[in-house]
């Protein structure tokens, strides 16, 4: 659509006495109406107005193929089906016509006119097939007469500070000196993300090489992974498809799709969103995810551990005093005075503006950590499952009074010595310091986003399922600053106090070793922005103290994947695992457990956060 023949016509008088008509899919139902799709054409607000995709995906491989090492980073979106004017999939073509057009002289013109012209493309189909056509194509009196069929895509997504995704196509015919035109609007559609109440296609995380630095332990997570989606019926089950030593894969990228309507229904496409953080390398594999149906967009910015995909979470379709989400809207957390950067993207689709949360009372800083959305049958069709420190705290004290408090409250079997910077009864627990100063703490925050959630969506207590769950200063004695914490905080546990001179192999066990150093989900994610550092110093920066049930997977709208707890164990029973199967009952869910504390937990993170869901768009935005 780079033309110079788009000045051409200037001059040339403008009548209305021959009637030319372009008509897109204006009311949104599929398909292009002669009476229905005129109306209001040259107009676009979000209830009417022609929608096309951005059609990024990479049909035969041809662009993924290319990328290596050595490709840079500005590099890895500018190949694409749709990045030159070969049509490889005409599946993600909107409808354009234009009506035959009568009385015109023998040797009468038509051409079109495109804004925003390099960010889309336009074809023409005939009997032959799709050809493409530019501001220079011309189409003589003949073809006018009977008629144009047309499909357009757009060659990029809605950016912020960028294209905001519009484009007026204008068809102008030339006859006997005169000059005959009409236009209609399209937008391109939004990028969006997926919520639970959308099926999993299939489940992504790492694979299991231990060149890569994944050793026995993983095997066994992604084992337990393998299983639950096998259990849950997912027919794509789990890939694994990701070869760098991030192994966060909920974190460095995030799934999404663009859709608009079709003559059957919806039509969309994949889109793997890389996560907002420029520095972090894993996100490019964001490209190697590209197929027939599914495209990968980046916006690059100098992002910390807040713009990760784990930040990112999506409330299911709901409305509220008088706002409308038909696709749902993003949450997202703030660390102090940062805002993620997903709130600059998703402002820029319109669609799911981001809502704010508060994350900066947690080490890592993501919202997974302690609240999820459940599809169920009612009539919002989703509920809250939240943690509850108080509750957590409540619920150890109670098994101490019972006469339990000589039980280990962490149940795992190691095969070395117990990880000495954790506690190791229910009453060494309970006399960590501080704890209660911590709980109420957390309680107060997260008590605090629920507030917001209540306001922002109307949903009330009674949709709020609660669990048992305690959090406190990051225990893992890895490095010399959490040694000198775990010390510090642990001087009351039942082994003397050691727990800051332990020794790294204590926390590793006869079985292979990574041989590459795994990073930590806070490093991985480029750590805490730099101006919060003081900040940081002076306030404390909690994490689930044992494996967090919340931070799972929902598989469907009846199957959960939770990390196991390794709760207490009285009378043969683990009595945290036996809270949560009775919680997720409630909801009509039942629960299976994956072992993560080797591969995850011990790195700040559970099972969602080492996976990622594809879904299946469902349902319009518009």
């Amino acid at each position: 659509m780079h033309c110079k023949s788009f000045v051409c016509l200037l001059g040339v008088a403008v009548a209305q006495a021959i009637g030319v008509t372009i008509l897109a899919d204006t009311n949104r139902d599929g398909k292009i109406d002669v009476k229905t799709d005129g109306q209001n054409k040259a107009t676009w607000t979000n209830e009417r107005g022609a929608i096309f995709l951005p059609n990024i995906v990479d049909t035969d491989g041809r662009c993924s193929a290319n990328i290596n090492i050595n490709t840079a980073d500005n590099k890895l979106e500018t190949c694409h089906d749709a990045s030159d004017n070969v049509l490889r999939n005409s599946n993600y073509l909107a409808p354009l016509k234009v009506l035959p057009v009568s009385g015109l002289a023998t040797d009468a013109k038509g051409h079109f006119t495109v804004t925003n012209a390099a960010k889309v493309r336009l074809f023409r189909k005939t009997s032959k097939g799709w050809s493409y056509v530019d501001g220079c194509t011309s189409f003589t009196a003949a073809d006018l007469a009977a008629g144009l069929d047309l499909g357009i895509d757009g060659r990029d997504i809605r950016r912020p500070s960028g294209w905001d995704g519009r484009t007026n196509v204008q068809f102008s015919v030339v006859s006997d000196g005169k000059e005959y035109k009409d236009t209609v609007t399209l937008r391109v559609a939004p990028v969006l993300t997926h919520h639970h109440a959308q099926s999993v296609e299939y489940v992504l995380m790492h694979n299991t090489k231990k060149a890569d630095g994944y050793d026995d332990y993983w095997t066994e997570t992604v084992g337990g992974v393998t299983n639950a989606t096998a259990w849950a019926g997912i027919k794509g089950g789990l890939k694994q498809a990701f070869s760098e030593c991030d192994r966060w894969s909920q974190d460095f990228i995030e799934p999404g799709y663009a859709s608009m309507p079709g003559p059957n229904g919806l039509v969309y496409l994949h889109i793997i969103i890389r996560s907002f953080q420029s520095d972090r390398e894993s996100g490019r594999q964001a490209f190697s995810l590209r197929s027939s149906n599914t495209g990968a967009v980046q916006w690059l910015m100098n992002g910390y551990s807040q713009d990760s995909g784990g930040n990112i979470e999506t409330i299911p379709p709901y409305s509220n005093n008088g706002k409308h989400w038909p696709a749902g809207r993003v949450i997202s957390g703030r660390q102090e005075k940062f805002l993620p950067n997903a709130f600059a993207f998703f402002k820029a689709q319109e669609t799911q503006d981001a809502l704010e949360l508060d994350t900066s009372w947690l080490l890592v800083g993501h919202v997974d950590e302690f609240i999820q959305f459940l599809p169920v049958k009612t009539n919002r069709g989703w509920a809250i499952m939240v943690d509850d420190p108080k509750l957590g705290l409540e619920f150890f004290k109670n098994l101490k009074a019972q006469g339990h408090g000589d039980l280990n409250w962490l149940s795992r079997k190691f095969n070395t010595a117990y990880p000495k910077s954790y506690p190791k009864t229910i009453t060494d627990l309970l006399a960590m310091n501080n704890l209660e100063e911590y709980t109420k703490l957390a309680s107060d925050k997260i008590e605090a986003n629920l507030n917001i959630l209540k306001k922002e969506t109307g949903i009330t207590d009674a949709e709020i399922y609660r669990l048992p769950g305690l959090y406190y200063l990051w225990l893992n004695d890895k490095s010399p600053h959490d040694k000198a914490v775990a010390k510090a905080m642990a001087s009351n546990s039942s082994d003397g106090g050691n727990a800051g001179d332990i020794a790294d192999e204590d926390w590793q066990s006869s079985k292979s070793v990574a041989q590459v150093p795994a990073l930590n989900a806070l490093q991985a994610g480029g750590g805490r922005a730099e101006d919060s550092l003081q900040v940081r110093a002076e306030q404390v920066n909690l994490i689930a103290i044992g494996p967090a049930i919340i931070n799972g997977i929902v598989l469907s709208d009846k199957h959960y994947a939770a990390p196991n707890p390794f709760g207490p164990i009285v009378s043969g029973v683990d009595v945290i695992q036996k809270n949560a199967l009775d919680t997720y009952k409630k909801l009509g869910y039942d629960v299976r457990f994956v072992d993560d504390w080797e591969t995850l937990h011990t790195y700040n993170g559970e099972i969602h956060c080492g996976s990622n869901t594809v879904r299946t768009p469902k349902g319009t935005w518009w």
